[in-house]
């Protein structure tokens, strides 16, 4: 599973860094330390981390200026050759940008791609990332190396899954 970061401008997405590191000591770990949400006795505490925050942090970690130019992709087929498969991550939801598009029959890549007009009102897909270890200390990282690593929850395959302030 690849994370990366675009410079969106004029409803155009342009590929500005394919190797953003969300775990490990890096992003999310840099956010948590400055809230203070990690206890070095018990490890993580519950927490949630918007899009914003990572792109705000990774401009900041960067020098980028105004990061509200900025958007993070989740590639979820970064090895499949032909395979257009985008999204945008929402805390523990997915936008879908493109989907198991076939890159021989669209005008664009997974470098430039047009940002489709109704993204913020497509379905969201629910997953969850695993990680392989280090969730209390030492090394950080995304299981699956590359490769999907948890389900993709369509619509349809959540309508009974209880939503969180629901009082049950």
């Amino acid at each position: 599973m690849g994370f990366y970061i675009y410079e969106a401008e004029e409803n155009k997405a342009k590929l500005i860094d394919d190797n953003v590191k969300l775990a490990g000591y890096n992003l999310i770990y840099n956010i948590l330390e400055e809230r203070r949400i990690i206890n070095a006795v018990k490890g993580l505490i519950g927490w949630h981390i918007s899009e914003k925050d990572l792109v705000n942090k990774y401009a900041e970690l960067n020098r980028l200026s105004q990061p509200e130019k900025y958007m993070l992709v989740v590639d979820l087929k970064p090895s499949v050759e032909g395979n257009i498969s985008l999204y945008k991550p929402v805390m523990m939801q997915l936008i879908p940008v493109y989907s198991d598009e076939d890159a021989t029959k669209v005008n664009f890549t997974k470098n430039k791609f047009p940002i489709p007009q109704d993204l913020d009102t497509r379905e969201r897909v629910h997953t969850f990332l695993y990680l392989k270890g280090g969730t209390r200390e030492g090394n950080w990282t995304w299981g699956g190396g590359g490769f999907v690593s948890a389900a993709l929850l369509w619509p349809d395959a959540t309508l009974n899954v209880r939503k969180p302030n629901d009082n049950c």
